[in-house]
């Protein structure tokens, strides 16, 4: 049991390769920030003769059992524009977190979730908190190719109208036994080979390639 703690992060900013990567059978309670990160971009601190992108794929993060996150920043799986994860998969997951806060960490009040933008931070350090809070309650998906989530459940404490799933150039993702309160519960832009069945997160959904579209 990880209790009190912070989330769980995959990082690469220097050019390292963080491939081949099982996760499994960890549960969390009153994680202080989101339940997971993984970050792929381009600090690039190192001798530039040998500097190279890094890469972050082939992820399988399973059996997660995570109680009274907090809500403020959504887990992010983002890469950048010139550098996109790939192959993630999350299977057999629970996420429950505190619902749309009133707050932030800072104490300053929460944004309108309607006009929040993400910022990219390609250089920098690779934290989640540089982020600062997200549209979405659930998963911020970024620059990312190739994601799979089944058999997955949000569960936010209190009502949360944030959508659970925010994807934002997002290429091939599939959904399958998703649930989440009902809403629209995905923003998507910029996605293209998208599939969500058998859940309660939505209805049945394929779609070729959508610039702006809530569902």
């Amino acid at each position: 049991m990880c209790e009190g703690s912070k989330g769980i992060a995959l990082e690469t900013a220097d050019g390292a390769t963080v491939e081949d990567i099982a996760i499994t059978n960890i549960a969390m309670r009153d994680t202080s920030d989101a339940p997971l990160f993984l970050r792929l971009n381009r600090r690039n601190r190192g001798p530039s003769e040998s500097m190279r992108p890094g890469t972050l794929r082939r992820v399988v993060i399973s059996n997660i059992v995570s109680h009274n996150s907090a809500s403020s920043t959504s887990s992010v799986l983002s890469g950048i524009p010139s550098n996109l994860i790939e192959d993630v998969k999350l299977t057999n997951c629970y996420f429950g977190h505190a619902g749309l806060p009133t707050v932030l960490p800072n104490g300053k009040p929460f944004p309108d979730w309607r006009s929040i933008q993400v910022p990219e931070i390609e250089e920098a350090y690779p934290d989640l908190n540089r982020f600062g809070p997200t549209p979405c309650n659930a998963f911020l998906v970024r620059h990312l190719k190739n994601l799979e989530m089944s058999h997955v459940e949000i569960a936010p404490a209190v009502a949360d109208p944030r959508p659970a799933f925010w994807l934002e150039d997002v290429h091939r993702a599939d959904f399958f036994a998703v649930t989440a309160p009902a809403q629209a519960n995905f923003e998507l832009r910029n996605v293209t080979d998208l599939r969500i069945l058998w859940s309660r997160a939505t209805k049945d959904t394929a779609l070729a390639s959508i610039v702006r579209q809530s569902i």
